[in-house]
């Protein structure tokens, strides 16, 4: 970036927080002409235009960006996901109301739209906002930008795997029997210190590079806090050196253990090893005699006893905390979840319906799938049990679910074992 053009872009930043926005314009135009490929004075433009309420000139910007660098739809997503980044939502909402759902943009602007109204807390216009954009994504899903490395990637995942709460019961049984009569038989391991009983089940899910990485960990986190917990651990292709140091803590624990075990089969992506605690829970919770299910991811460990938690969720149905996340499949974290007496069963089985009809959906696409039809089950719940007890942790214990709970792993190295895992998937 010249010398000039780095003083115009100063410049029209400073503009803006003056207010000054048909001064900034000016600027960032003037950027773009003397370096047209200036992607942050082309963010700068689309921005100022944006912030006028200019809805037409934003639109005319994007189109003129495809013209130059055949990328207009990106560029527009990225304008409103800056804007998003600011906390800007009524512009968000006021794009979409403007735009026709014939407009070329009109996915990423639905998805801003109905991302800012579930920050609102306004989750029937949000999911009345997804029934408009799921057709949208549906016909144009070879004209979007939607490969592995494309911005738009996690909207059109996220969008396209969540579902409004009829869904589960709309599925076809038969399809959805064949799927479940698919997945591979389960074994048991081995099972420890029963006779100590527990009031709840805790149960962790996992495929066995990550048990290998992290379940030791975990295990150990509860010996001096999982007082009043079963823990059940489900492996999914357990490697031969994993599973008996695990036998090894879990005998040595003071609270029952039980692992339970399944052989790789038709779905061995990433998506299928994150939503196998969900596939699973159904019958943990039966092989436990119907005690509550507290669901955790294997990759923390505890860093407060999680009877705690189960003491304020004991009432309710499902529980679980909410994520500041925008999208539809990030507000629900699977990190930590409650599932309890008739209705929560009843939730889970929609759950589980939910996931095994997208499970051949392929990577990435498939991904966050088990955090989507946790949404999907809430809304479900919602519609058809409405006397449901359903609580948010977070306003339930005043805090979030750090607290108890410490994520643990560097990100990348995790994310790395998750693509590993979605790639090994894709040709089963």
């Amino acid at each position: 970036m010249t010398a000039s053009v780095e003083s115009l872009m100063q410049a029209a930043a400073a503009r803006v927080n003056a207010g000054d926005l048909g001064g900034a314009w000016d600027l960032y135009l003037a950027a773009i002409q003397a370096e047209p490929g200036h992607d942050q004075a082309w963010l700068g433009l689309g921005m100022t235009a944006l912030l006028q309420r200019n809805w037409d000139v934003l639109v005319q910007v994007a189109d003129r960006r495809q013209h130059l660098a055949g990328d207009g739809f990106a560029y527009f997503h990225d304008v409103l996901t800056v804007i998003a980044g600011y906390g800007l939502y009524p512009l968000l909402e006021a794009m979409a109301a403007h735009l026709p759902d014939t407009s070329i943009y009109a996915p990423s602007s639905l998805y801003h739209a109905l991302c800012a109204r579930l920050l609102a807390g306004d989750e029937d216009t949000a999911f009345a906002l997804l029934a408009r954009l799921k057709p949208l994504l549906a016909e144009r899903r070879d004209q979007l930008p939607i490969g592995p490395g494309d911005r738009f990637n996690i909207a059109y995942r996220q969008a396209s795997l969540v579902e409004d709460g009829d869904y589960p019961e709309q599925l076809d049984d038969v399809r959805v029997d064949s799927m479940a009569a698919a997945l591979p038989v389960v074994e048991t391991y081995g099972r420890w210190n029963q006779e100590r009983g527990g009031d709840f089940v805790l149960l962790a899910a996992c495929d066995g590079k990550y048990l290998d990485r992290f379940g030791a960990d975990y295990l150990t986190s509860l010996l001096p806090l999982g007082r009043g917990a079963m823990v059940h651990l489900h492996v999914i292709e357990p490697t031969a050196e994993g599973l008996p140091p695990m036998a090894a803590l879990a005998a040595a624990a003071a609270l029952p253990v039980t692992i339970t075990c399944e052989p790789a089969g038709r779905w061995r992506g990433g998506a299928y090893f994150a939503s196998a605690r969900f596939l699973a829970a159904p019958w943990v919770m039966e092989r436990h005699g119907g005690r509550p299910v507290m669901i955790t991811d294997i990759d923390i460990r505890f860093l407060r006893p999680p009877a705690q938690l189960a003491a304020a969720a004991q009432p309710y149905a499902f529980a679980s905390f909410v994520h500041d996340g925008a999208g539809p499949a990030s507000r629900l974290p699977a990190v930590w979840t409650w599932f309890a007496g008739d209705h929560g069963q009843a939730m889970l089985r929609a759950l589980s319906r939910s996931i095994l009809s997208k499970l051949d959906i392929p990577w990435p696409y498939n991904w966050m799938l088990d955090q989507a039809a946790l949404m999907t089950a809430r809304r479900w719940l919602r519609r058809h049990h409405p006397r449901a007890a359903i609580a948010e942790m977070n306003t339930l214990v005043g805090q979030s679910f750090t607290t108890w709970l410490e994520c643990r792993g560097d990100e990348d190295d995790k994310a790395a074992l998750i693509r590993q895992a979605g790639q090994a998937g894709q040709g089963d």
